[in-house]
């Protein structure tokens, strides 16, 4: 199977509450208003390939971490981001 594929990574700038005394915190998101940031618009991949399953490992920047796993006998993808 070939199958083209676009992923993304992105970010929203915090409300600081200034209308509302609510701003953006551990339990809620509230983005300022802002279009979001995309991390990354390149990004370099390694591929592994093994016996049993094969590896795409990408480094979007200092804190986005990406193994995608392709298992030989498996119809779907693991995806696994620190």
């Amino acid at each position: 199977v070939d199958l083209p594929i676009q992923q993304s990574y992105l970010w929203y700038g915090s409300s600081k509450g200034d209308i509302d005394a609510q701003a953006s915190g551990a339990y809620i998101f509230r983005p300022n208003g802002a279009p979001p940031t995309i991390i990354s618009r390149t990004v370099p991949l390694k591929v592994i390939r093994g016996a049993l399953v094969d590896e795409i490992h990408q480094q979007f920047n200092s804190w986005i971490y990406q193994v995608t796993r392709l298992y030989k006998d498996k119809d779907y993808a693991e995806v696994e981001y620190t």
